[in-house]
């Protein structure tokens, strides 16, 4: 994956050693081929066939690729019309790390919890997981929401349901 800076030449340059716009003849010797980009840095990833998961490097050379870049690029990606036409819609989400959502539900002051749950992917699915499969198949719906507020003053205690599905909800969010 790289990421690079994209530089409109139809704009103005500017002079930083005469601190001035670059005057017209000066541009006109720039000669940078289409092809090449400036400030490249290169980002590993890895993409799990069984999972569908793809995983990303968010560091590389002192510079970041954060989630949302990352995100935005993949729908970008996904929603080619050739895509879309052979395989449906590709659903693509942001997976946090899957370790912390014990720490997380755990809060002793918790107060909101919003689990987004995808359709699942059908690939080795348990119970639950088919249950909210046909439900959303069902209904035709590609994905459910489930909100929670807490009680004035108190935090949100998630009870065994409530942690599978944000568990579900983490795993769900895979690229279809």
């Amino acid at each position: 994956m790289a990421r690079f800076t994209e530089i409109d030449t139809s704009l103005p340059w500017f002079d930083t050693q005469k601190f001035v716009i670059a005057e017209e003849a000066e541009v006109r010797r720039i000669t940078i081929p289409p092809a090449l980009k400036p400030n490249y840095t290169g980002f590993d990833f890895t993409f799990s066939l069984k999972d569908h998961v793809f995983i990303f490097e968010q560091y590389s050379l002192g510079k970041t690729l954060s989630p949302t870049q990352v995100l935005k690029f993949l729908r970008v990606l996904f929603s080619s019309r050739r895509l879309v036409r052979e395989f449906g819609d590709v659903m693509t989400d942001v997976v946090s790390d899957a370790e912390q959502l014990p720490a997380l539900l755990d809060m002793h002051q918790l107060r909101w919890l919003k689990i987004v749950v995808q359709r699942p992917n059908p690939d080795d699915l348990g119970e639950l997981e088919k249950e909210i499969e046909e439900r959303l198949r069902r209904q035709k719906a590609r994905s459910m929401e489930i909100a929670y507020a807490a009680e004035r003053d108190e935090g949100i205690r998630p009870n065994k349901e409530t942690r599978q599905l944000a568990e579900i909800a983490m795993s769900c969010c895979r690229f279809r």
